[in-house]
């Protein structure tokens, strides 16, 4: 280690009387030091051993960190996938759904013109069908839901 120090003194002394007859009535004294000084660490307390010890320990938390991340984020997709996979399945039982309601209320409604069927069972089968639509649209929002979280996950989608 290499160091530099300087000064600026100035000094000044005014006696009036003097014990001893060669020590001088004034004095005054001024300039300008400096120095260089060099130092060499013999023994540190083995402080560089353990700085290098300790850098080492923090680089290996932050793999461990970025391990745990890269984790994370692999387990999210995957489960944005298969919940992506599992609404798209469940709108399409909702859409086949809503084909076999229609159809229900085709049949009954003919029935009750024929007379073989009563209102009663008539309005059953048309609450089926909207329960069977209100089905529908709830899969849609959650099949866009999945979708909309799979393209964040992936970063095709900024928030």
């Amino acid at each position: 280690m290499l160091n530099f120090n300087s000064a600026y003194n100035f000094t000044r002394t005014d006696n009036k009387t003097v014990i001893n007859p060669f020590q001088p009535l004034f004095n005054q004294g001024k300039g300008f030091n400096y120095g260089l000084t060099a130092t060499i660490p013999i023994f540190n307390r083995f402080n560089v051993k353990r700085l290098m010890r300790q850098a080492e320990l923090d680089i290996n938390y932050r793999k461990l960190i970025y391990e745990n991340q890269r984790t994370r984020i692999n387990i999210d997709i995957v489960v944005a996938y298969k919940n992506y996979d599992l609404q798209k399945r469940s709108l399409a039982l909702e859409e086949e759904n809503i084909l076999l309601a229609r159809e229900n209320v085709d049949i009954v409604f003919q029935s009750y013109k024929l007379g073989f069927a009563t209102l009663v069972q008539l309005r059953e089968a048309q609450n089926s069908l909207e329960l069977a639509n209100n089905r529908l649209i709830a899969a849609r929002y959650a099949m866009k839901l999945a979708e909309t979280e799979l393209l964040r996950i992936k970063g095709e989608l900024v928030r």
